[in-house]
């Protein structure tokens, strides 16, 4: 089938030069991007940035705990749902002969892979521990930044020739980030003060 053969040729396509170009380009397209919000306070409520050298003592923050996290985030949620919404999705540049899908259809993915962070938000809330992942993935601030993530993601998926793992790495780095060093496995648990949390 055509989505078994694309997810084949994303998974044989090797990282090249050109790819890592492409996965730094597209971290710092959204690093740009993430930091605008941030300075902006549309945020404020779901990153927390650290206000001393204490906060980096956390026990999210050790290097255990970074390395455990990055292992399993670049299985799940950044392998599994780029093989969906990159890989499945769009045409790939060697097996489908394109360098770049149609914008109409790169918009509407993006769109959709956005959105479903509510039904993620959902999942992770009713099936796991995170009890206010819900709450905070249905925020408009989040939902944009899920958006602009994809938008990455999908930029170094081209710009890698349609190597799965360009992708993979630039949707699994800002969210161990995330997780770790601002805030977001802490909220997602429901372990985050709440006066700091209304803050």
């Amino acid at each position: 089938s055509v989505v078994a053969s694309r997810i084949v040729s994303a998974s044989t396509t090797p990282m090249t030069i050109n790819g890592m170009i492409g996965v730094a380009s597209s971290l710092s397209g959204f690093g740009l991007f993430a930091s605008v919000f941030i300075a902006s306070g549309a945020t404020s409520d779901f990153i927390f940035l650290p206000a001393s050298q204490k906060d980096f003592k956390s026990p999210t923050c050790t290097f255990a705990n970074v390395v455990c996290t990055f292992g399993r985030v670049l299985v799940v949620p950044s392998l599994l749902e780029e093989v969906v919404w990159r890989v499945a999705l769009l045409p790939h540049p060697r097996f489908d002969g394109v360098n770049m899908a149609p914008l109409p259809l790169l918009l509407s993915v993006n769109t959709c892979f956005a959105l479903y962070h509510f039904l993620g938000g959902y999942l992770l809330q009713y099936t796991t521990t995170r009890s206010k992942a819900l709450e905070t993935f249905e925020k408009p601030a989040f939902l944009s930044l899920a958006f602009m993530l994809g938008g990455a993601c999908t930029w170094s998926y081209y710009a890698s020739g349609g190597a799965l793992m360009a992708p993979v790495l630039v949707h699994a780095i800002p969210v161990t980030l995330w997780l770790c060093f601002f805030g977001g496995e802490l909220l997602l648990s429901g372990e985050m003060d709440n006066e700091k949390v209304d803050s």
